[in-house]
């Protein structure tokens, strides 16, 4: 019984081939089993420790109040509204086009279209978003002088990396040296809930055979 309706769980786990490389041991998932609405969920990392514990203390179906969906206006406040493409608009500033499969692993949005790009299949995802070089250098910069170490640079060559780690999650800064029409470079940020293993092999992928700029 979750918040006093009855559901039915399932364990996930990542596919046998992917437990190496994910941080996740499992995901257990609580669902109404009336109406299919998930109700609480664990996610528990590879040492057993809580990554995500959430869950609904009541619970009522049905369209909520609209005034309970209005955002509130401050005192003094000027609204103006505007249609804008916030993900379009990312995906236009984003400097470098993403690959279609990283690491092994397949693209989940349209790299033509994205700015930031998952990878994965079930519990395994990476998420790869490309920078503007002096943004990367900033980054990577902050994270070396955080004492942040790189990946494996005899498999990232010519590309300078910080892997900073938190729980479950791991995150590396990717710079890669401009080439010949590319003084400048190219910068990735990767993370997810991964081994460091799987940020390495995205990262000797992007320095390696990176992908073209946009048009």
């Amino acid at each position: 019984m979750v918040a006093g309706r009855l559901a039915d769980g399932v364990r996930l786990r990542p596919a046998t081939s992917e437990a190496a490389l994910s941080t996740v041991d499992h995901a257990d998932l609580w669902v109404d089993r009336a109406s299919g609405l998930p109700l609480a969920v664990d996610l528990v990392d590879v040492v057993g420790g809580p990554v995500v514990s959430a869950a609904f203390d009541a619970v009522t179906l049905g369209a909520p109040d609209p005034a309970a969906l209005a955002v509130p206006d401050p005192p003094g406040a000027t609204v103006r509204s505007a249609e804008v493409d916030v993900a379009a608009g990312a995906a236009t500033a984003a400097p470098w086009e993403l690959p279609g499969q990283l690491a092994g692993l397949p693209a989940l949005q349209d790299p033509g279209t994205a700015g930031a790009v998952a990878y994965g299949t079930g519990l395994l995802r990476l998420a790869v978003v490309s920078l503007p070089a002096d943004q990367g250098r900033q980054a990577l910069f902050a994270a070396e002088a955080a004492g942040a170490q790189p990946l494996d640079q005899a498999r990232t060559g010519s590309g300078r990396t910080a892997l900073v780690r938190a729980g479950a999650l791991s995150a590396a800064v990717v710079v890669v040296p401009g080439g010949a029409g590319q003084r400048q470079g190219r910068a990735y940020l990767v993370s997810g809930a991964v081994q460091p293993e799987l940020l390495t092999r995205a990262a000797a992928q992007l320095v390696t055979d990176p992908p073209e700029r946009r048009p």
